[in-house]
């Protein structure tokens, strides 16, 4: 892990546990002409990365504190 980052006085930690669960359901035709009368319920689960704000920490997925620290490096360096 790299150097913590203090935003506001929070701490901002690294977490993959760090994600949105959203479960999609899809109705579809069955995909096997024979059965094609037939109606296919599709159920996914899609994980998106998100941060969570806790007392005092920022629980930050690591795609999302990357992105952070990228746009914190080009406002430091043209800043």
């Amino acid at each position: 892990m790299n150097d913590p980052i203090i935003f506001n006085g929070m701490r901002i930690q690294e977490s993959r546990m760090a994600v949105r669960q959203k479960t999609v359901v899809h109705v579809r035709r069955h995909p096997i002409s024979k059965r094609r009368r037939r109606w296919q319920v599709v159920v996914e689960v899609v994980e998106t990365p998100c941060a969570f704000v806790m007392e005092g920490l920022i629980l930050m997925h690591p795609l999302l504190l990357a992105g952070l620290r990228e746009q914190l490096r080009g406002r430091v360096s043209h800043g």
